[in-house]
């Protein structure tokens, strides 16, 4: 598990710098396993949406086609939990890894 925090505070912008860094990150996980990320967008700030739809113009925008997305949002009695799974397609358990994670959701994430 990681976090991808924002080191100066103020005024968030959407570079291309973050944009660059965070396909890096991903780009170095994949080469590395087979598994799959969740990417859950962080919703202390009422921002959660606003994440997602970033996120999902950075994909489009990278056209990694070897790595598929899927989405899936949950609610608690507190805050909403709105997450992104990346895959990659060949993914020989990529099945059970869509049946985990939408179980997980249903369970809001937690057991």
């Amino acid at each position: 598990m990681f976090n991808i925090e924002q080191v100066k505070k103020g005024k968030n912008t959407a570079d291309a710098r973050m944009q660059i860094t965070i396909e890096y990150v991903l780009s170095l996980f994949f080469e590395n396993n087979t598994d799959a990320v969740v990417v859950v967008m962080d919703s202390s700030d009422g921002k959660h949406l606003a994440r997602k739809r970033l996120f999902d113009k950075w994909y489009y925008q990278a056209r990694r086609f070897s790595i598929e997305k899927y989405e899936a949002s949950c609610k608690t009695e507190d805050i909403e939990i709105v997450t992104t799974l990346f895959v990659e397609k060949n993914n020989p358990f990529k099945n059970v890894i869509l049946s985990d994670y939408y179980e997980l959701v249903k369970i809001n994430f937690y057991s």
